[in-house]
């Protein structure tokens, strides 16, 4: 038990850096469209040393964090969630995701047997939680996201469950296929953008890990959440019809509950 919650604080403080890292990289993409190839290889390449070697620094005044000052979980309590430097306020969600993934270790430990399945899923949750976030705030998704899903969905079938992945496989074709589809019939006969480019990718990651047989009711709780946050997420004075809403959230979410109670 030990070993898993001590996985879940670590991760849990390593992936509330890695998606303020991951906002900002995109918010900087957005702000300047006129990069270049050879600069946008630049800056993905900087990107990648600063996303996974980079050390923690404070927002504001960008000193450096030390080990001591970076436990998870302690160091915001003995902080009082305010950097020693400047007096800068922590935000309280980097908190909240340490508290939340020892939480999750706790689940997965009580619920699934097996080390290398509890950090599957614990990094499966990652990924389509980072999915929800990225989606929300920026109306994309990181197709690396995405792919790791979906090779993370077929190794866990072949290497840990040892079993068949045709339907899995079957299960992946339909699900792309049958978004993309609608997707090009709303641009060619209706004139719209129904759909995103990655959310065909994002339904065939998901579907590696449930298979084709309980993908339609996969599509039918995605429809369900789409139009509950649409119906929480709707502008006054504006048509419903007219506005734009992320399906990548109900696609990831939808997806995480069902295979959680495949388990």
């Amino acid at each position: 038990m030990l070993i898993i919650l001590v996985i879940s604080l670590l991760w849990g403080s390593f992936f509330a850096a890695m998606m303020a890292r991951g906002l900002a990289y995109i918010d900087f993409h957005i702000q300047h469209p006129q990069l270049t190839p050879s600069s946008y290889f630049l800056t993905r390449r900087f990107f990648y040393r600063y996303f996974l070697c980079g050390r923690s620094r404070c927002a504001s005044c960008k000193a450096n964090i030390p080990w001591y000052r970076n436990i998870p979980i302690v160091s915001y309590a003995w902080l009082r969630g305010q950097c020693r430097v400047c007096g800068h306020r922590i935000p309280m969600s980097l908190w909240f995701w340490e508290w939340f993934y020892l939480a999750c270790g706790f689940v997965l430990y009580t619920y699934v047997d097996g080390l290398a399945m509890q950090f599957s899923l614990l990094l499966l949750i990652s990924l389509l939680l980072a999915i929800t976030v990225f989606d929300f705030k920026t109306m994309l998704i990181p197709d690396v996201l995405s792919y790791g899903v979906l090779w993370l969905g077929l190794a866990v079938h072949v290497l840990i469950e040892r079993q068949s992945i045709d339907a899995y496989l079957l299960g992946i074709v339909l699900a792309y296929g049958l978004l993309k589809l609608l997707q090009i019939y709303y641009l060619l006969v209706r004139r719209q953008q129904a759909l995103g480019d990655a959310d065909p990718l994002l339904a065939a990651a998901i579907a590696a890990w449930i298979g084709v047989y309980q993908l339609p009711y996969y599509l039918i709780v995605a429809c369900v959440l789409t139009i509950l946050l649409a119906l929480g997420m709707r502008k006054k004075d504006v048509s419903i019809w007219q506005q734009q809403f992320p399906f990548g959230p109900a696609l990831a979410l939808g997806g995480l509950g069902l295979i959680l109670y495949r388990l």
